[in-house]
C-alpha cells in the first residue's frame, strides 16, 4: 500500500514537472525565434544602408546648399583667423577663384576639422549647409547606423 501512494505521488509530480518544462523549452524557442527576426531585419537594414551610401557617393542623391559664398573668410561668418589656424588659408587662396570640390572655403573647413570643436557656431551652421558637407555627413550618419546594427547583431548571437 505505501509504495503504490508512493507511485500515485510520483505521478501527481511528474503530471506538473513535465508541462513546465515544456512551457520552458516554448518560451526559449519563442525568444530564438523573435532573436532571429530581429537579427534578419537589422541584416536588411544594413544591405538598404548601404545601397543608400553607394547612390550617395555615386550622385545619385541630390544635396542642396552652396560650398564656397556661405564660407568665404573675411565675407562670412567664418573669419579668416580661423581659416589660418586650421592651416587652410594658403589652399584657400590659391584656389579661390577656381575651386574644386574639395577645395571650396566649407569644404576645406570642413576636412580641416571634421568634429567641428574648434569652429564658432555661425561658421558650423554655414559649413553644415555646405551641398558636399551635407552628403558626408550623411554618410557618416548612414555608416554609424550600420556598425550599431552589427554591434546588435553580435550581442544577438551572443545571447
Amino acid at each position: 500500500m505505501k509504495s503504490l501512494k508512493q507511485f500515485i505521488w510520483a505521478l501527481i509530480l511528474i503530471s506538473f514537472v513535465i508541462p513546465t518544462r515544456a512551457n520552458e523549452f516554448e518560451d526559449l524557442y519563442d525568444e530564438k525565434r523573435d532573436i532571429e527576426k530581429e537579427i534578419k531585419e537589422w541584416k536588411e537594414r544594413i544591405d538598404k544602408n548601404r545601397e543608400q551610401i553607394l547612390k550617395i557617393k555615386k550622385d545619385k542623391v541630390k544635396f542642396e546648399g552652396n560650398c564656397d559664398a556661405t564660407c568665404r573668410p573675411g565675407e562670412s561668418s567664418c573669419p579668416a583667423e580661423l581659416f589660418k589656424a586650421l592651416n587652410v588659408f594658403d589652399t584657400y587662396e590659391k584656389t579661390k577663384d577656381f575651386p574644386g570640390k574639395e577645395q571650396t572655403a566649407c569644404m576645406l573647413l570642413y576636412r580641416a576639422n571634421p568634429g567641428f570643436d574648434r569652429i564658432n557656431a555661425a561658421c558650423k551652421a554655414n559649413i553644415s549647409e555646405c551641398a558636399d558637407v551635407k552628403k558626408e555627413l550623411k554618410i557618416k550618419e548612414i555608416e554609424s547606423e550600420n556598425e550599431e546594427l552589427t554591434e546588435n547583431i553580435s550581442k544577438s548571437n551572443d545571447r
